[in-house]
């Protein structure tokens, strides 16, 4: 199951009683219906936030970072919409990046922008 596979897994508090309990409410079809118009109803104002967002864009680098396999692709894509100056590192076989110190999100980019100046001047 998804959410106890992928949301609860990772989260060694909470007890069975309690994922049970969660099971047995969102068993239930109006339940799953309702999250479902919730979500959907997120997404909707998402994009009319975007929408609007995207008209006042960051004048800041924006640095992106993602997994090839994960979101990587689609954060730089959205990048540019956001962003003046928008920057994406897309690491190479990753399926999702941990949050991780600045300073060593910044020893990536300087790697990547070595690579890629290396890779011109060949």
């Amino acid at each position: 199951m998804f959410f106890d596979d992928f949301v609860l897994a990772r989260n060694a508090k909470v007890s069975n009683k309690v994922r049970q309990a969660l099971v047995q409410d969102y068993s239930r079809p109006e339940h799953m219906e309702a999250a479902f118009k919730l979500y959907s109803a997120w997404v909707e104002q998402d994009a009319n936030d975007n929408l609007e967002f995207s008209r006042n864009k960051l004048t800041a680098p924006l640095l992106t970072i993602g997994g090839d396999h994960s979101r990587g692709k689609t954060l730089a894509a959205q990048a540019l919409y956001m962003a003046t100056q928008p920057h994406s590192l897309i690491l190479v076989e990753m399926s999702q990046v941990r949050l991780m110190p600045v300073s060593y999100a910044q020893s990536l980019w300087e790697r990547a922008c070595s690579r890629r100046r290396r890779d011109r001047q060949h």
